[in-house]
């Protein structure tokens, strides 16, 4: 299982993203990574949001991976398969 630290300001930017956002992509991507951060598995993060566990997997490596300025530029990215989920 993967999961994620966030800092207590991406948290709050987030939590904000999430609720004012009319993207429903963005919002999904957002809230995977806020369930990430509580600890909630890519396995029901994944049955949650209707998508594949590996889908929710790429996302946490995505956003691990990628550098502080640019980690919000791909949440408004379709990464998760919604047609595969499990």
């Amino acid at each position: 299982m993967k999961t994620i630290q966030l800092s207590k300001e991406e948290r709050k930017f987030l939590m904000q993203l999430y609720k004012n956002s009319s993207d429903r992509t963005e919002k999904v991507n957002t809230l995977s990574l806020l369930l990430s951060h509580r600890g909630i598995s890519e396995k029901q993060i994944a049955k949650m949001l209707n998508v594949a566990p590996d889908d929710v997997n790429l996302l946490v490596t995505l956003w691990k991976s990628t550098q502080e300025q640019e980690k919000y530029k791909f949440l408004h990215v379709d990464l998760l398969n919604h047609s595969m989920a499990y």
